[in-house]
C-alpha cells in the first residue's frame, strides 16, 4: 500500500455517487482516505429533522468507510459559510499535510452545487501544504463532466454496479426515496458512449465513474472566482 488517495465528499454521500464503484477497488490495495466536510443535515425527503438527518449522515458514512475498509475523517461543519471557512480550510490542510496523497478527488470545476465548488476550490488552495506534486481528479455528482477541449485529461474506471449498490444501501437516510438506477444511469452511459481509443474498459455491457484531470490553476480564474464568490 505505497499509494496514497484522498476523497473529499462536501456531504455524506457525494463520496458514494461520484467515487463509490472506484473506491471499493482502490481500498482493496491502496491506502484511501474519505473526509467528510459538511453534515449533510438538509433532508431530501423532509422525514427527518436537521438534527436527525447529521447524525445518521455520521453513522452512516462511517459504516460506508468501515464496510470498505479505509480510514475516514469527518469534519461534520453544519454549513459552509464565512465565519467557518478558515476552520474548513485549516482542517483540510491538516489532512493533506499528514496524509500526503498521490491523488486527491473532489467534485469537478463544473458541478452544480455551491457547496461542492467551494470544498473543491479550499482542497485544491490547501495543496500550498503538499511536500510532492500530486494528482487531483474531479468526479460527478451534480453535473456530468463536460470535456471541453482536447487537452482535457480523462480518466474512466470500470465498476461492480452491485458493490457500488451496497454503498448506496449503507445511507438509507439519503437513497430511502431515490431510485439507484437513476445513479448508476449515469455511469451505464459513460461505459456505453466512451472513446474506445483513450479510454477503453474492454467490454460492453459495463458500468464506468468518470474523472477529469483538475488543474490547480484554474481557480485563478474570475469566473471561477465569481463562482465560489460567498456574494453570490
Amino acid at each position: 500500500m505505497n499509494k496514497k488517495i484522498v476523497i473529499v465528499a462536501p456531504h455524506p454521500d457525494d463520496e458514494v455517487i461520484g467515487v463509490g464503484g472506484t473506491l471499493c477497488q482502490l481500498a482493496k490495495d491502496t491506502h484511501v482516505v474519505v473526509t467528510l466536510v459538511t453534515d449533510g443535515r438538509r433532508s431530501p425527503s423532509g422525514k427527518y429533522f436537521d438534527y436527525e438527518m447529521a447524525k445518521l449522515g455520521y453513522f452512516e458514512s462511517k459504516d460506508v468507510a468501515e464496510k470498505l475498509g479505509c480510514s475516514w475523517n469527518y469534519l461534520g461543519f453544519e454549513k459552509i459559510n464565512p465565519e467557518n471557512i478558515e476552520k474548513i480550510s485549516s482542517g483540510l490542510e491538516n489532512i493533506l499535510f499528514i496524509e500526503q496523497p498521490d491523488e486527491i478527488y473532489v467534485p469537478h470545476f463544473f458541478d452544480a452545487h455551491k457547496t461542492h465548488n467551494i470544498v473543491t476550490d479550499l482542497t485544491i488552495k490547501a495543496l500550498r501544504v503538499m511536500c510532492k506534486k500530486t494528482e487531483i481528479w474531479g468526479y460527478e455528482v451534480w453535473a456530468p463532466i463536460q470535456s471541453r477541449r482536447s487537452s482535457d485529461e480523462l480518466k474512466l474506471v470500470e465498476i461492480n454496479p452491485e458493490a457500488k449498490r451496497e454503498l448506496m444501501n449503507l445511507y438509507k437516510s439519503r437513497f430511502e426515496e431515490t431510485d439507484f438506477e437513476s445513479i448508476l444511469g449515469l455511469n451505464r452511459f459513460r461505459s456505453a458512449f466512451r472513446n474506445d481509443k483513450q479510454l477503453n474498459t474492454g467490454k460492453k455491457n459495463s458500468y464506468c465513474e468518470m474523472f477529469i484531470r483538475l488543474n490547480p490553476e484554474y481557480i485563478d480564474n474570475p469566473l471561477w472566482k465569481e463562482k465560489v464568490s460567498s456574494k453570490n
